[in-house]
C-alpha cells in the first residue's frame, strides 16, 4: 500500500486504514489488539468490536451479565452477548447446566428464545436493572407471563468465581432429546417451595403426625418432600422427580406414589395425592411459600450455603498494624494460600483447598493442618486445628481476622518495601559513615602532627589576634573614657555656671523681696493713715451735711418769713393806698393795730437777718465741707495709688520668690541629673565591658564552630566526591564492559541465565547476556534510552500524554508515574499524564531472550506494558496488564501472514498478582518459535509467521482508552509502574 498507510482486515471483512510512520507501530498494535481481544476471552466491556449494526446498537444496553434472585430460592445468571447470542444457568438447588439462546430486539425490549423453546422478554427501566418476563411454551408474548422477576447488572468476574461453577453439558436439542434434562421444568411457575396442609394424618408414607409437610420442586425435574418430626434436626426426607404436563406439575416418588400439583379456577393451588396404583386420591390445600423461610427445612443439619464473595480475598490478623501484609489468601475455585512470612510470600507460600461448612469455610493445607474460618457476631474468626484433629475439638490457635482490599495490600506492600528500603538506606548510610569514619581516622592519623602544628600556629595567631583586639579595645575604651570625662567636665561647668546664675538671681530676688516687704509695710501704714483720714473726713462730711441741712432749714424758715413780710408789706401798702382807715377801737375789725404791725415787721426783719446769717454760715459750712471732701478724695486717691504700688511690689516680690524657688528646683534637678549621668556613665561602661567580653567569647566560639563545620564539610565533601567518583567509575566500567561484551564474538557473559532457563525447550540452551539495564544510577543513560515517543500520536483513544518528569530512578528501579494531571500532548488536551522510555535508534536485536522484572499499581484505567517494536509492521507485546485485573496478563505477537496482512495472536494467563510483588516476564524468540514465560513458567508458544526484523524495547504505562476504559473513583493517583531490571540474551554460538 503506498505512502504511510496500510489496511487491516477486521473479523467482519471490513478494511480498517491505519496511518503509519517511523515508530508509529503503537497505533497499529493497539488497533490489532482491540480487534482480536475477543479471541483472548476478554470481557465484552473491554473489547473494541467492529462497528455494530443498528440492532446491535439497540441491544448494547443489555450486553453483559445479569443476576436474578428467583422466588424459588436459587439464582439465575444471564449473559447477553453481542450479535444476538445469550446464555443462562442457575445456582443453588437448581440445574447447573448452561442453556443457550438467541435474541432479537422488539423496540426497546429484548426477546430471547431459549433452546428449550421458552421465550422471555427483557425490559430495562434503568441502566443497571432489568425486568424479566417468562412465558409458557408456545404462548403469545402479548399474554400474561407466568413468571416475572427483577435483575441487576453484574461484574463479569463474579459468575466465573462461584463456589460451584456450571459443570453439566450445554443444553441443546440433542441433550434435551436424550432426556438429560427436563426442559419443561426449567421455567415452570411450579418451581419453588410449597406448604401442604395434611391435617393430622400422614401422606406419602412420611408419617409423623405433623399438620404440614413441604415440597420443593427444583429446576430440571428434581423434587423433594420434607417433614420435621420434632423441633430438633430430625427430619424425614423423600426425593423424586417431576414434569410439567399441560398446566399441572406431576410428581413421582420412589415409592410409586404420584402427586399432582394444580392451579384452581380461583387462583389457589391444591395437591392431589395418588397411591401407587393410582386408584384413589386425597386432595390437600397448598400454598407457595417464600424460599428464605422454607430452605431451612431442607438444609437442616446440613451445611450453610455461602458464596465465595463472603470469603474470597486477602486476610490479616485483626491485631496487626494497618501496614502489615496479609497472611492468608482465599482464592477462587476452592484454592487458598497462606504465608509463613508475609514479607516473603514467594518463598513461604503453602497451598490448600477449602470448602464451605455450616458457619464458614474449612481450609485443608498441604501439611494436613486445617484452618476454620467462621463468621461470628463480631466479625471473622480463624481457628487452627492440627493435622488429623476433629473440628469438634478445641482448636490449637484462635484469632480474629479481617479481610482487606487490594489497595490495603498494596499499601502494606509499599510500607514493607519502604521499611526495607529505609533499612537498606540506613545500612548504606551506616556503611558510608563507617567508611567515612575510617577515612577520617586514617586522615587524622596521617595528619596528626600537621594538625597539631596547625593548631598551635592557629592558637598563637588567636592569641596575637586576641591581644591586638584587646589593645584596640583598650585604646577605644580610653578614647571613650576621655570623651566621657570631657563631656562630664563640660556638663559640670555648665551646671556650676547655671548654679551661680541661679544663686545671684536668688539673692536679687531676696533683696527685692525684702524691699517689697518694707514697701508693703510702708504702704500698709499709709493705707491705715489714709483710712483714718477717710474716716475723719467722712465724719466731718456727715457733720457738714447735718449743718447744711440745719442751715437749709433756717433758710427755708427765713424764706417763709420773708414771704410773710413781703406779703404784709404788700398788704400794708395796699391799705395805705386805698385811704380807708379803720377805727382803732373797733374790736370787730380784722385789722391789727399799727404797733402790732410794726412789732411783727421788726420781728420779721430780725428773722430774715437771722436767716441770712444762717444762710451765710451754711454756705461757709458747705464750702468747708466741700473742701474737706476734696481733700479726703485726694487723700483716698493717694492711698489707692500707694496701695496699688504696694500690690505691684508684692506681686514683683512673689514673682521673684517664684523664680528663686524655680531656680532652686532647677538646681536640684541639675544635681540629680548629674548624679544620674554619672551613674549611667558607670553602668554604660560596665555594660560595654560585659558586651565586649561576651562578643569576644561569642566570636571565639563562632570561629571554633565555623572551623569545625568547615573541617567536617570538607571531609564529607571529600567522601562524597570519592563516592561519586567511585560510582562514576563503576558506571563507566559497567558501560565499557557492556560495550566490550557486545562487541565480543561470541559474548563472554558467564553464569547469568534467563529466569526461564529450566523451562521446556530451554533447559539445553546456553544463553549469553548481551544487554542489561539495572537502573542503579540516579538517572537514565541517554546513550541507551529515549524518554517519550518520537511522535506525539494518541492511539486507542488513550487519555494520557507522556512527560519526561514522570520517569525517574529510585532505589535501584525505574519508576514510571501516572498522574491525574492534564497535559497538552500532540495538540490534544489529555486529562492524565504518564511516562514511556524506548531504545529506538540506540539498541535493537533480532531473536534472543528478552525479560524484565516488574510490579504494578492496581486501578481501573491503568495499562503498564513491556513491548518489542520493529521499524516495520512486526511487534512482540511481551506483557500487557490492565489495572482492574492485576492478576491477569496478556502476551501477543503481531506479524504478517502469508498474504502480507498483519495479524495478531496471543495468550492470556490469570493467577499471578503483579500488584502484590515483583514478577519476571520474558519471551524466547527464535526463527522457529516465540514462547512467553511468567516467573519461568511457560504461558504459550507460537510456531508460525515468526517475525525476523530487529526490534527495540518499549516500557510504558498508558491511562484510559478503548481497551481498559477510563479510571474510576477507586483508581489511585499517582499510580506507579516499577521496573527492577531489563535483560537481553543471545544463544551461545
Amino acid at each position: 500500500m503506498p505512502g504511510d498507510s496500510i489496511g487491516l482486515l477486521t473479523p467482519d471483512n471490513r478494511v480498517f486504514p491505519v496511518y503509519m510512520g517511523r515508530y508509529r507501530l503503537l497505533t497499529l498494535c493497539t488497533v490489532l489488539f482491540a480487534l482480536t481481544c475477543g479471541s483472548l476471552a476478554q470481557p465484552a466491556s473491554a473489547q473494541t468490536p467492529p462497528a455494530p449494526a443498528a440492532s446491535e446498537d439497540a441491544s448494547r444496553p443489555f450486553l453483559g451479565f445479569w443476576k436474578i434472585d428467583e422466588s424459588a430460592g436459587d439464582t439465575a445468571y444471564i449473559n447477553i452477548k453481542p450479535r444476538g447470542r445469550a446464555s443462562v444457568f442457575w445456582t443453588g438447588m437448581s440445574s447447573d447446566k448452561i442453556e443457550s439462546g438467541t435474541y432479537v430486539m422488539d423496540g426497546a425490549k429484548l426477546v430471547i428464545t431459549w433452546t428449550t423453546g421458552f421465550q422471555e422478554v427483557l425490559e430495562q427501566p434503568s441502566t443497571n436493572v432489568i425486568i424479566r418476563k417468562t412465558f409458557p411454551l408456545g404462548a403469545s408474548l402479548s399474554g400474561t407471563p407466568t413468571l416475572e422477576a427483577r435483575g441487576e447488572r453484574l461484574d463479569s468476574r463474579v459468575p466465573g468465581s462461584l463456589t460451584v461453577p456450571p459443570t453439566g453439558p450445554r443444553l441443546n436439542p440433542a441433550t434435551i432429546a436424550a432426556g438429560e434434562v427436563n426442559a419443561s421444568a426449567l421455567r415452570s411457575p411450579y418451581i419453588g417451595y410449597w406448604e401442604v396442609r395434611q391435617g393430622t394424618g400422614s401422606v406419602l408414607g412420611i408419617g409423623g403426625g405433623s399438620e404440614f409437610f413441604f415440597l420443593n420442586l427444583q429446576r430440571a425435574g428434581k423434587a423433594q418432600a420434607v417433614q420435621r418430626n420434632s423441633w430438633d434436626d430430625s427430619i424425614s426426607k423423600q426425593v423424586g422427580s417431576w414434569t410439567v404436563e399441560g398446566e399441572q406439575a406431576h410428581i413421582l416418588w420412589p415409592s410409586g406414589h404420584k402427586d399432582v400439583l394444580t392451579k384452581k379456577a380461583d387462583g389457589t393451588y391444591e395437591l392431589i395425592a395418588f397411591n401407587e396404583k393410582q386408584s384413589s386420591s386425597n386432595t390437600l390445600p397448598v400454598r407457595q411459600v417464600d424460599a428464605s423461610g422454607a430452605q431451612a427445612l431442607f438444609t437442616a443439619g446440613e451445611t450453610r450455603l455461602f458464596t465465595i464473595e463472603d470469603f474470597v480475598g486477602y486476610w490479616r490478623f485483626d491485631d496487626r498494624k494497618p501496614d502489615t501484609r496479609p497472611h492468608l489468601e482465599i482464592e477462587r475455585w476452592g484454592t487458598a494460600s497462606r504465608f509463613a512470612d508475609p514479607n516473603n510470600p514467594s518463598q513461604s507460600r503453602e497451598t490448600g483447598e477449602w470448602k464451605i461448612t455450616q458457619s464458614g469455610i474449612a481450609v485443608t493445607w498441604a501439611s494436613g493442618v486445617v484452618d476454620l474460618m467462621e463468621v461470628s457476631p463480631t466479625g471473622y474468626m480463624q481457628k487452627t486445628f492440627a493435622a488429623g484433629t476433629s473440628l469438634a475439638s478445641a482448636p490449637a490457635n484462635s484469632a480474629r481476622v479481617r479481610r482487606i482490599s487490594r489497595n490495603e495490600v498494596a499499601t502494606a506492600i509499599a510500607a514493607g518495601e519502604a521499611r526495607n528500603r529505609a533499612a537498606e538506606v540506613t545500612k548504606r548510610q551506616s556503611e558510608a559513615e563507617e567508611r567515612l569514619k575510617a577515612q577520617a581516622d586514617a586522615r587524622r592519623k596521617a595528619e596528626e602532627d600537621a594538625k597539631r602544628l596547625a593548631a598551635e600556629e592557629q592558637h598563637q595567631r588567636e592569641l596575637a589576634e586576641a591581644q591586638r583586639v584587646a589593645a584596640e579595645n583598650a585604646e577605644k575604651q580610653r578614647i571613650a573614657d576621655a570623651e566621657a570625662a570631657k563631656i562630664a567636665q563640660t556638663e559640670a561647668a555648665r551646671l556650676a555656671k547655671a548654679e551661680a546664675e541661679a544663686r545671684v538671681q536668688a539673692e536679687a530676688a531676696a533683696a527685692a523681696r525684702a524691699k517689697a516687704e518694707e514697701e508693703s509695710r510702708r504702704l500698709a501704714a499709709a493705707e491705715e493713715a489714709a483710712n483714718r483720714r477717710a474716716a475723719e473726713q467722712a465724719e466731718a462730711r456727715q457733720k457738714a451735711e447735718a449743718e447744711a441741712a440745719r442751715v437749709a432749714q433756717l433758710e427755708k424758715e427765713q424764706m417763709l418769713a420773708e414771704e410773710a413780710r413781703l406779703a404784709a408789706e404788700a398788704s400794708a401798702k395796699a391799705a395805705t393806698s386805698s385811704g380807708v382807715e379803720k377805727p382803732a377801737t373797733d374790736i370787730t375789725s380784722t385789722e391789727k393795730p399799727a404797733a402790732v404791725v410794726v412789732s411783727e415787721a421788726q420781728k420779721q426783719a430780725e428773722q430774715e437777718e437771722a436767716a441770712r446769717k444762717a444762710a451765710a454760715e451754711a454756705a461757709l459750712a458747705q464750702r468747708k465741707a466741700d473742701e474737706a471732701a476734696r481733700k479726703a478724695a485726694a487723700d483716698a486717691e493717694l492711698a489707692e495709688r500707694k496701695a496699688a504700688e504696694a500690690a505691684r511690689i508684692a506681686a514683683e516680690e512673689a514673682r521673684v520668690r517664684a523664680e528663686a524657688e524655680l531656680a532652686a528646683k532647677q538646681r536640684a534637678e541639675a544635681d540629680r541629673r548629674r548624679e544620674e549621668a554619672i551613674a549611667q556613665e558607670k553602668k554604660s561602661k560596665q555594660e560595654a565591658e560585659e558586651q565586649s567580653r561576651q562578643r569576644a567569647l561569642a566570636e571565639a566560639d563562632s570561629k571554633r564552630k565555623q572551623e569545625a563545620e568547615a573541617l567536617r564539610n570538607a571531609e564529607v565533601a571529600k567522601a562524597r566526591e570519592a563516592e561519586a567518583a567511585a560510582r562514576a567509575k563503576a558506571a563507566e566500567q559497567g558501560r565499557q564492559r557492556v560495550v566490550a561484551e557486545q562487541a565480543a564474538k561470541p559474548p563472554q557473559f558467564v553464569g547469568l541465565q534467563p529466569t526461564a532457563a529450566k523451562a521446556p525447550l530451554m533447559n539445553d540452551l546456553v544463553w549469553n547476556l548481551v544487554w542489561e539495564e539495572r537502573f542503579n544510577g540516579t538517572s537514565l543513560d541517554p546513550d541507551r534510552w529515549n524518554v517519550g515517543y518520537p511522535s506525539k500520536n494518541v492511539a486507542n483513544n488513550e487519555l494520557s500524554g507522556y512527560a519526561e518528569d514522570n520517569i525517574r530512578i529510585k532505589d535501584g528501579a525505574l519508576v514510571v508515574t501516572a498522574r491525574d494531571k492534564a497535559i497538552d500532548y500532540g495538540g490534544r488536551n489529555q486529562p492524565y499524564t504518564s511516562g514511556v522510555i524506548t531504545t529506538f535508534g540506540k539498541f535493537e536485536q533480532a531473536y534472543g531472550y528478552f525479560e524484565t522484572r516488574v510490579r504494578v499499581t492496581e486501578g481501573k484505567g491503568l495499562w503498564p506494558n513491556f513491548w518489542l517494536f520493529s521499524k516495520g509492521a512486526a511487534a512482540i507485546r511481551v506483557l500487557d496488564i490492565f489495572g482492574n485485573e492485576p492478576d491477569k496478563t496478556y502476551h501477543t505477537v503481531v506479524a504478517e501472514d502469508s498474504t502480507g496482512t498483519p495479524k495478531q495472536r496471543g495468550f492470556q494467563r490469570k493467577g499471578v498478582d503483579f500488584s502484590w510483588e515483583y514478577h519476571v516476564v520474558g519471551v524466547m524468540w527464535t526463527p522457529s518459535a516465540i514462547t512467553f514465560h511468567v516467573d519461568g513458567e511457560e504461558i504459550g508458544r507460537l510456531t508460525d509467521n515468526i517475525p525476523a526484523e530487529p526490534m527495540s524495547i518499549v516500557l510504558s504505562m498508558a491511562v484510559g482508552g478503548d481497551l481498559v476504559g477510563p479510571p474510576d473513583g477507586w483508581t489511585p493517583f499517582p499510580a506507579y509502574y516499577w521496573v527492577d531490571w531489563v535483560r537481553v540474551y543471545k544463544l551461545s554460538e
